[in-house]
């Protein structure tokens, strides 16, 4: 039995399955779109529904609100809709209605009349209907009890009590737009309302008026939604909002304050990379360029062209960039600063450059590149000044020698050439014995020429300078000079017609040229050459100036003399002005033609420059001042010695073979001569009988007290006391000392027998105050 009903039930079971999957293929089939909807939510499509609401799939729309597909404009019809099928009133089956696709664009569908109820009985939101006074509720939908939490019959029964649950902040307010919005259909208020748990829910009401036939409004239709969640998320999203608002506020001030400092460091370093004159260079190990800072532009390359470029394809000698190259390993392989210098030309310039390589990390460094070219050159010009200086030193030391042998010549010489002229006069008949005076006379003056020299080295024998014209001087010497140089030099002069005067003495000038040319044509000696002398006017300008301090800016007559000879090196250039040093063989020069020179150009506030290279010959430059102004002072003609007429005359040097050759040669000239080799002495002798004597006749230099000192104490006694004075150092009194003391003449050692009676002759008269120097 049991059998048979299981058959039975399979049976049943199999032809349901059968009838349904007919429907679903009908419905499949179907051209008109079948949409099955419950709970208000759509839970099956049909292809053609698929098709029609523009969806790819009916997943898309299922599950969704079937309220959602109906175009917001047709919600008021869609309750006037459902009015008419809750009051029966619905006649046709269908109704037109927009609907939304899911591509957003809009299509008329005709609805089934019977969805309504469906769609009100199944929706979320609180679908009511009222009489226009509000005081019959005809409908309310069940969504209210679940809202509300209060039950549709209590509002059925007193349609008022939807206002108790208004929140008492909202009631005023939503009572007042009920009465004047909804007959307007303008009504949509937001509220809130307390369920009987105490809770608090937001709602938002809607409201349409629906009209008869007159036109009078004949029901108030609505519908109410609970929004508490939107509400909720609303709230939050202010709350976030007005938090990121401040975090933004917050977060915009520290970024300011953050620009600030950026700013200000940027300002800083800015400030800090325009004062450091050095080019910054990140660089990998294998070379590679990975940043550069050049605060002055001081970029090899532009900067486009030196980041990604390496060592060698920057622009770099190639062992300027091994160098650096090397200095990088160096560098990584010790951990240490490596340095470096190198020089490039830069703008056809030669440039000095000092790196310091430090390590950055494992395989990259940091270098600073500092252009050095000015401290180079300062190192440069300190060196030469400092050479300079240790030349006029070492000239200044063996000047201060040479003055001082010259000193002990000169005691000698006079001592040669007062005893000669005395023995002429003494043996005028003799022949034989006159022709051996003179040759000792010829030798006294030139070792008085020699001593001369040295005096003029040593730079204390002054010599009378005028404003003299050096071409004729020039042109004289050469003439000389051509009878004593080999055929096979030739000498060419180029002297200018319009070079300025300078002040010179002409002697020292000649013998310079002599110096210089004999020289020249010794340097010539084994090979024909050419001589080169050139005399003009030059300017010397600032540069020229920098690179030989000894000289000014300014006008001045330059003397050249240029050979083709063998030329100099370096090391020689810089001893040929010591004294007695030569290249010459034993016994060809003394070594001291050039020391003369020097010293002569010197006294004459003149600069000798030099020029020379192996095998390229030598050129020297001696540039004297020239004279912008006035005209030279006619040289004042010497009268003839005169003899004395008896005077008395105090005579002292510490030197007795000169006090004794002094008394002779005065006695000679007619004076009478008390002597001392003393000048303590002298003083005694003199303060014993201060008006004996007419005339004071001493040397300059003497142990004990020296001529000035002495001279002071006779003038104490006696002011108008004539005095002469003799020195064997030259000049080395100065003419308002000589004029103060009242010295009437100073005599240089050696001095002839004629200056020293012409000297005593004009300080006997009250003559100035000059030497004897010019006349010898």
């Amino acid at each position: 039995m049991s059998e048979h009903r299981s058959e039975g039930r399979r049976k049943s079971d199999e032809a349901l399955r059968q009838s349904e999957e007919r429907y679903r293929r009908l419905v499949d089939l179907s051209p008109d779109a079948v949409v099955i909807v419950q709970a208000g939510h759509i839970v099956f499509v049909n292809p053609a529904a698929v098709t029609l609401l523009a969806a790819n799939a009916p997943a898309e729309i299922v599950g969704r609100r079937a309220l959602d597909f109906l175009h917001p404009d047709e919600h008021p019809a869609l309750l006037a809709g459902i009015q008419e099928v809750f009051e029966g009133t619905k006649t046709a089956a269908f109704v037109e209605r927009r609907c939304l696709r899911f591509d957003g664009t809009t299509i008329d569908v005709e609805v089934a009349a019977t969805l309504f109820r469906e769609i009100a009985e199944s929706i979320d939101e609180v679908f009511w209907i009222t009489s226009p006074d509000k005081n019959r509720m005809i409908y309310v939908s069940p969504a209210y009890e679940k809202i509300w939490g209060r039950s549709c019959a209590d509002l059925y029964a007193n349609p008022r009590t939807w206002l108790s649950p208004i929140h008492p902040d909202d009631r005023d307010r939503v009572i007042e737009a009920s009465l004047t919005r909804q007959s307007l259909g303008t009504y949509d208020e937001a509220y809130r309302i307390v369920v009987p748990d105490g809770s608090i829910r937001w709602i938002r009401d809607r409201a349409y008026p629906i009209f008869d036939d007159t036109g009078t409004i004949a029901r108030i239709i609505g519908l109410a939604e609970d929004i508490t969640e939107r509400k909720r998320v609303e709230a939050e999203l202010v709350e976030l909002s007005g938090q990121l608002e401040a975090r933004v506020v917050e977060r915009t001030a520290q970024l300011r304050e953050a620009n600030e400092a950026l700013r200000g460091a940027e300002a800083r370093q800015r400030a800090i990379m325009s004062a450091i004159p050095d080019l910054v260079l990140r660089i990998r190990r294998d070379g590679l360029y990975l940043d550069f800072l050049a605060p002055r532009g001081a970029a090899p390359m532009p900067p486009d062209r030196i980041i990604g470029s390496r060592l060698n394809e920057s622009g770099f000698p190639t062992g300027v960039a091994l160098a650096i190259q090397a200095g990088i390993e160096r560098a990584l392989s010790s951990g240490r600063v490596e340095s470096l210098e190198y020089d490039l030309a830069v703008e056809g310039q030669q440039r000095f450059f000092e790196a310091r390589i430090a390590p950055s990390g494992a395989e990259e460094i940091v270098a600073t590149v500092r252009d050095v070219t000015d401290r180079k050159l300062a190192e440069a010009q300190r060196e030469r000044l400092e050479h300079q200086l240790r030349q006029s030193q070492k000239m200044e030391a063996i000047g201060t020698l040479a003055g001082g042998i010259a000193h002990d010549f000169n005691n000698i010489l006079t001592a040669i050439i007062g005893h000669t002229e005395l023995l002429r006069a003494k043996r005028p008949g003799d022949t034989d014995l006159q022709e051996r005076l003179n040759e000792i006379a010829k030798a006294g003056g030139r070792a008085k020429e020699l001593v001369a020299q040295i005096l003029t080295f040593s730079r204390r024998q002054e010599r009378t300078r005028t404003q003299i014209a050096l071409g004729p001087v020039v042109r004289e010497a050469l003439q000389l000079l051509r009878a004593a140089i080999p055929a096979s030099i030739a000498i060419e002069a180029e002297v200018d017609a319009d070079v300025p005067e300078v002040f010179a003495d002409a002697t020292q000038i000649h013998q310079v040229v002599m110096n210089l040319a004999a020289n020249a044509a010794a340097a010539m000696a084994s090979r024909p050459g050419r001589l080169k002398v050139g005399l003009g006017a030059v300017r010397v300008d600032a540069a020229l100036a920098a690179r030989h301090p000894t000289l000014s800016a300014g006008p001045y007559v330059r003397l050249q003399v240029r050979d083709e000879g063998v030329g100099m090196p370096p090391e020689v250039v810089e001893r040929i002005f010591d004294p007695f040093f030569t290249t010459k063989d034993a016994g060809e020069g003394t070594g001291l033609g050039l020391s003369v020179v020097h010293g002569i150009v010197t006294a004459h506030d003149g600069v000798i420059l030099v020029d020379s290279c192996p095998d390229t010959g030598t050129t020297f430059d001696l540039y004297f001042p020239a004279v912008t102004g006035g005209a030279s002072a006619p040289s004042r003609p010497h009268p003839a010695a005169p003899r004395g007429a008896g005077e008395h005359i105090l005579c002292i040097d510490d030197e007795s073979t000169l006090v004794e050759l002094l008394k002779a040669q005065l006695e000679a000239l007619g004076y009478r001569v008390t002597t001392h080799t003393s000048p303590v002495e002298a003083l005694a002798d003199f303060l014993a009988r201060p008006f004996a004597f007419d005339l004071v006749l001493t040397d300059l230099t003497m142990p004990g007290m020296n001529g000035a000192d002495l001279i002071d104490r006779l003038r104490a006694v006696r002011p108008e006391l004539r005095v002469v004075m003799a020195t064997g150092y030259g000049r080395v009194i100065s003419e308002d000392r000589a004029k103060e003391l009242g010295i009437g003449k100073l005599l240089l050692k050696p001095f002839s027998m004629a200056a020293l009676g012409e000297a005593i002759h004009d300080a006997l008269a009250g003559g100035r105050i000059t030497s004897d120097r010019a006349r010898d």
